[in-house]
């Protein structure tokens, strides 16, 4: 028994054991807006934008300041741009979200979606992808029901973006007819 004692002794006073092996002090401090930002900057782990999705609406929600809802946006808008196509897929699901948020909660919210949002749901809504295609088409049928869209921006942006739906396969000539239907 005091052997047992002298080695606990020993431990403890001589040799410290980190018990902490996974260090989320940081995670746990920061906040939604700070997660978002830090994440989304990984140029190498796609794993940490992915992730930076998940804390936008958050960020929205907790955001304070002006400036500090630009940066949201901005990272919003790079994640939709991303190469890789989980992390766009993963955004522009959010997007509905984002629009609906934005035109309940915050002043000039049309001007802000046209300068950060509208143009990477319209870049999209003939994208390759299917999950891709149909987020971005649900963000633009949200967007003019909520009345979101000038009929300049629909001649000038939508349709000729459904036009290259037309062009393209025959599943792509159906959605193209299904979304010009709400115009």
């Amino acid at each position: 028994m005091s052997d047992i004692v002298d080695i606990l002794d020993s431990t403890s006073n001589n040799d410290p054991i980190n018990l902490n092996v996974d260090d989320d002090s940081d995670e746990n401090s920061e906040t939604p807006f700070q997660r978002l930002l830090h994440l989304h900057t990984s140029n190498s782990n796609y794993n940490d934008r992915k992730n930076a999705v998940k804390y936008i609406l958050d960020a929205l929600r907790l955001v304070n300041d002006v400036e500090s809802l630009y940066q949201i946006l901005s990272c919003t808008k790079k994640l939709a741009d991303d190469i890789v196509t989980q992390v766009q897929i993963d955004t522009l699901e959010k997007f509905v979200l984002i629009i609906e948020y934005l035109i309940s909660n915050v002043e000039n919210a049309d001007l802000l979606i046209k300068e950060y949002l509208f143009q990477s749901i319209i870049q999209t809504v003939g994208h390759g992808n299917n999950r891709i295609r149909k987020a971005s088409q649900s963000a633009l049928i949200r967007l003019f029901e909520l009345e979101q869209i000038k009929a300049d921006e629909i001649e000038n942006d939508i349709i000729p973006a459904l036009c290259q739906l037309e062009k393209a396969c025959d599943d792509f000539k159906n959605e193209s007819i299904l979304v010009s239907r709400h115009f």
